[in-house]
């Protein structure tokens, strides 16, 4: 399949330039997610709400797309999309539980 032919040739491009070079290319896409979840990590509680909500509105839109089927050729590229959104509002949503425990609890 050409998708996952592209897949090994980016992956492949990453080991030979970090064999080369002893530095990360950062061109795959897990990169990508990767400096998205590093950017989460430095947002306040009220970026990390407002993520929350337009994450939330993005994955119904891209669940319904997904459903509808009107684009064959698009569907991999909108399940990979789904996944990604839906582990970036998992992160979120831990981020925010976490300051509710931390910060919940307080009586000052």
């Amino acid at each position: 399949c050409v998708l996952f032919y592209q897949q090994n040739r980016k992956i492949f491009s990453e080991f030979a330039h970090y064999k080369e070079t002893g530095q990360v290319l950062g061109k795959h896409p897990v990169f990508a997610e990767v400096r998205r979840l590093q950017e989460l990590r430095t947002a306040g509680p009220f970026e990390l709400l407002r993520r929350q909500k337009n994450l939330r509105s993005a994955l119904s839109r891209l669940k319904g797309q997904v459903r509808s089927g009107d684009r064959p050729d698009l569907d991999t590229a909108r399940a990979e999309l789904l996944a990604a959104k839906e582990r970036e509002l998992a992160e979120v949503e831990r981020m925010i539980d976490n300051y509710k425990e931390a910060y919940g609890k307080r009586t000052d």
